[in-house]
């Protein structure tokens, strides 16, 4: 029995190109993700998800559908969140492949469209089904001359009693499908992105930190593979000796501010990813700081690859703020100990990074 008066809502991310590599791919799947769960968690008009359609959220409200006034405040809050973060992150990003640089041209736009709704049960899961859900996925698809925009089918402002009121330009278009012709009225949403909010600055190591101890090697490998064996957590047990356990969130690509743990013979250590202030253009580098290490705590570690030749060069610094008597007392038995760590660490990187790709 078709009910009368339902909501269908699609929030739809694109401008992702098709990557190559298995680094891009992976990165624009997680940057996806992110994405897809800061609009869930902006959700508040009780609308239910019923499914994750790749890079596509599809929403249904049963029986009642958002007076105009609701509906533009849910696709501002979401447009603006969207646009934060992708603000946030492109200030904080440390990865230049092709997903993570093209990250700030992703694009957002919303198709809603009401009428009755016919339900499938499948096992234990409840379906919208029929001609409505068709409609609102074929309108995806549209002649609309924009990216980011709100797209309101006929069935949506037919159901209001009231007109929608907003500033942003706005424009009435129809598309032909096979369902038929369908009229819809259509958003400008560029303008919600002056109400984006700012980044925080990025973290960086301080200025006055004095260097402990650097080693350097040379490895058979292209710069930004290696600056991806380095910077992504999944490969990182692979080629560092001593750790027992590693926790992070697997679906997040590394960035600044990123924080985890590892947990060395017994003690857990805590880990925020960080940036350098002199970094060169020819340069790429990571750096994570704890506070864990007795002594020298706060100990900054920074990985700078440069190209040489057919090789990488990869220069392993590690370096300190702390300022006491004793952590200065024992710096040269502290630096021997830290220079064995670093050749170690060196060398599993050169075997794992020359006889392993990605």
């Amino acid at each position: 029995m078709a009910n009368k008066n339902s909501f269908i809502f699609l929030p739809d991310i694109s401008g992702f190109t098709k990557f190559v590599s298995h680094t891009e791919v992976e990165h624009s799947q997680h940057i996806i993700a992110e994405l897809l769960e800061l609009l869930i968690d902006s959700q508040d008009l009780g609308m239910t998800l019923a499914e994750i359609e790749g890079d596509a959220l599809f929403y249904y409200k049963n029986e009642s559908v958002p007076q105009p006034a609701e509906l533009m405040a849910q696709v501002e809050k979401m447009y603006v969140a969207f646009h934060s973060h992708l603000k946030l992150y492109e200030k904080r990003r440390i990865c230049n492949c092709g997903a993570c640089s093209t990250a700030n041209e992703l694009t957002l736009k919303f198709i809603a469209h009401a009428g009755p709704l016919d339900f499938i049960q499948i096992k234990d899961q409840r379906k919208p089904y029929g001609k409505e859900v068709i409609t609102a996925h074929r309108l995806m698809k549209n002649t609309v001359p924009i990216d980011d925009y709100l797209l309101l089918s006929e069935g949506v402002y037919n159901s209001w009693t009231s007109s929608i009121q907003s500033d942003l330009p706005q424009k009435e278009s129809q598309s032909e499908y096979d369902l038929g012709v369908v009229h819809y009225k259509y958003f400008e949403l560029i303008p919600l992105q002056e109400k984006a909010k700012l980044p925080s600055l990025a973290v960086a190591e301080e200025r006055n930190s004095r260097i402990l101890a650097s080693e350097t090697i040379l490895i058979d490998q292209d710069r930004e593979k290696l600056f991806e064996y380095i910077s992504n957590f999944k490969y990182r047990l692979k080629w560092t000796p001593g750790i027992d356990k590693l926790d992070y969130e697997e679906n997040r690509v590394n960035r600044l501010g990123t924080k985890h743990q590892c947990v060395v013979d017994g003690r857990l250590i805590d880990i925020e990813t960080v940036a350098k202030e002199d970094q060169e253009p020819e340069e790429l580098i990571y750096g994570e700081r704890t506070e864990g290490i007795p002594l020298v705590k706060p100990f900054t570690t920074f990985f700078t690859i440069k190209k040489e030749a057919n090789q990488s060069r990869v220069i392993v610094e590690g370096r300190t703020e702390s300022k006491s008597l004793l952590s200065r007392l024992l710096s040269p038995l502290i630096r021997i100990k830290i220079r064995q760590q670093m050749r170690s660490v060196l060398k599993n990187l050169k075997k794992y990074a020359e006889s392993e790709a990605l």
